[in-house]
């Protein structure tokens, strides 16, 4: 079964600037290198995102943009080196400046930095990196569920309370919204219904496996809506079966699903 992917977040890299300063250098020579470097490190890069799309190839042409600018308004934006967290590491990290999400573009600006490493004394200062990177934000939560009358009783709990349901080695915090009687392919026992997508987006956001669905109920476009077309339908006395958007309302048990 194929799932449609979700995107956590966009990064880039590149090189920072480097100010290795040499080993005979001079007082001012030194206070001339460090200028330069805070110089160099308060320049201002901006990064223009207008809309997101995918390819399946390393190179050429993207498809069409599956979501635009507007998209990442609610994201989180940074910049930072971890490298220069290397104690034998030196320099200035990137700053966040502004972040300015919009519907035709959203603009990041960002301090690039400086920074460089130097292994052992008298060897080449190697490069480090930084990083400006977006991230999805966490998605509303707690997640509001439906549960059966029994599962209430069973869990001693109450309509309002948020509860840990635990899928896989994820919990998510949900709040029993409504209580209902009985649940379609549940029936009368202890069941909680939760939204699929927001579930689906909970377990993302903490980089958890999709949940696997095991049954799918599809709408039909004959006859009534939400029963089976080809499903012989019975005749009971009285007022006859009315389909609804949530089932069948009738005087006797008539399953819809």
């Amino acid at each position: 079964m194929r799932y449609p992917l979700r995107l956590l977040g966009i990064s880039l890299g590149y090189q920072l600037p480097g100010f290795p300063v040499p080993a005979s250098a001079t007082p001012p020579a030194l206070r001339a290198v460090a200028l330069a470097e805070r110089r160099t490190a308060a320049t201002r890069a901006t990064l223009v995102l207008r809309g997101l799309a995918v390819s399946g190839h390393a190179s050429g042409s993207l498809a069409a943009p599956f979501a635009g600018a507007a998209a990442l308004g609610p994201w989180n934006p940074a910049a930072d080196s971890a490298d220069l967290t290397n104690p034998l590491a030196s320099g200035i990290p990137p700053t966040l400046t502004a972040w300015r999400p919009g519907t035709g573009a959203a603009t990041l600006v960002f301090k690039v930095g400086a920074g460089h490493l130097i292994q052992k004394a008298g060897l080449p200062p190697l490069p480090v990196a930084g990083q400006v990177a977006l991230t999805a934000g966490p998605p509303p939560l707690p997640v509001p569920a439906i549960a059966t009358q029994a599962f209430f009783g069973a869990a001693n709990a109450h309509r309002g309370q948020v509860i840990p349901l635990a899928v896989g080695n994820a919990s998510v915090p949900v709040r029993l919204a409504a209580e209902v009687r009985a649940f379609p392919a549940a029936g009368a026992g202890p069941a909680l219904i939760v939204d699929q997508s927001w579930l689906q987006e909970a377990l993302a956001s903490q980089s958890q496996p999709p949940l696997p669905v095991g049954q799918w109920w599809l709408a039909t476009t004959r006859g009534r809506p939400g029963c089976p077309p080809a499903r012989p339908r019975p005749r009971w006395p009285g007022r006859p079966p009315r389909c609804s958007a949530t089932g069948c309302r009738t005087s006797r048990s008539f399953p819809c699903s």
